[in-house]
């Protein structure tokens, strides 16, 4: 079975499982080609930028930096490491939780 066939196979198979809340099959022929060639880091993040996905992430990365800065739960260098945020960002979310409070 060649590399092709196999991708559609496995596709199709999701497809038919109904995996991924429909993605599969919405997205079919962007799923095919990205199994089928090399993973490319910048082309899923445009994809991901594109879906909002990013964004998202990044939304949710802040929220739970702002509650670990407000419950005092670890310095900003290791919050930022841990929620993968800038430290100017921690350290920026750091005062708008001072001003606040």
């Amino acid at each position: 079975m060649s590399i092709k066939e196999a991708v559609d196979e496995a596709v199709n198979w999701a497809c038919e499982q109904n995996l991924l809340e429909g993605y599969i099959r919405e997205q079919k022929a962007e799923v095919k080609m990205n199994l089928m060639t090399e993973y490319d880091e910048e082309a899923y993040i445009r994809i991901w930028r594109r879906d909002g996905i990013l964004e998202g992430r990044q939304e949710k990365a802040v929220e739970a930096a702002t509650n670990l800065l407000r419950m005092k739960l670890g310095t900003p260098e290791q919050i930022a490491q841990a929620q993968g945020l800038p430290l100017e960002k921690v350290l920026e979310l750091q005062k708008n939780v001072k001003i606040k409070a």
